[in-house]
């Protein structure tokens, strides 16, 4: 009887395991389970009212083998710092004025660092660590002339000055984290995959994109660094 038993339990949890495999919503995955490498697929691009604001929603599936991406925002211990110290030959930072060859100064080449009391120190030449983000969000615009040529829009140049705006290359959390306040949100649609929105908002919008028609490429990084494929969005116009 005892043996019975467990050959019943057996039967039964093998039946429950059946019953997973074979459910819809699973097998309606929209690729195939990768290893260790996200892969992502473009869901839609919208955009939405927010009382006076407008803004972008870009909404993607990621599927991920070991399911291990995002993390936090303050997260600046290597490789996630935001950028390195160019030195010299002597191992030492290099400041603005230095070399005649250097750069002109932009909030991408150079760094301005502060003391303890808020007080400029100097402002030293520094590379930008593109590990530092986990999504990379270019945008594609169709130049003035319309004749259907797309170039890369970079939105630190548009009314900024010296490179100092922001663009959209952002960092989303762990899908499980409570963290809010983030333009990230999360649906979990199967045991290693997830639904990204990402809420992009800008006053610039529609003043630099107005009715030029435009699309939207798009990749993810784990937290492994692997990267993911690369998705383009539709073509869209934002008014």
């Amino acid at each position: 009887m005892y043996n019975l038993s467990k050959k019943f339990l057996f039967v039964l949890s093998v039946l429950a395991v059946t019953m997973y495999s074979c459910d819809d919503s699973f097998n309606e995955a929209p690729f195939e389970l990768p290893d260790s490498t996200p892969e992502i697929k473009y869901v839609n691009l919208v955009r939405t009212d927010d009382g006076p604001e407008e803004y972008l929603e870009l909404t993607i599936d990621i599927l991920d083998g070991d399911y291990n991406f995002g993390f936090q925002s303050f997260d600046d211990d290597p490789p996630f710092q935001r950028f390195d110290f160019v030195l010299d030959g002597s191992g030492e930072r290099i400041g603005i004025g230095d070399d005649p060859g250097n750069p002109p100064f932009s909030c991408i080449d150079y760094q301005v660092v502060f003391d303890d009391f808020n007080s400029q120190l100097d402002t030293f030449l520094v590379s930008q660590n593109p590990l530092h983000y986990n999504i990379e969000v270019d945008f594609f615009v169709e130049n003035p002339a319309g004749s259907g040529q797309f170039q890369l829009l970079d939105w630190r140049d548009v009314s900024s000055i010296a490179s100092c705006g922001e663009n959209f290359y952002g960092r989303f959390q762990d899908p499980n984290s409570s963290l809010t306040g983030t333009p990230f949100s999360f649906e979990q649609t199967g045991p290693v995959s997830s639904r990204l929105t990402y809420a992009m908002r800008s006053v610039g919008f529609p003043l630099v994109l107005g009715t030029r028609p435009f699309y939207i490429q798009c990749s993810i990084r784990d937290r492994a660094l692997n990267q993911s494929n690369v998705i383009t969005t539709p073509e869209m116009v934002f008014r």
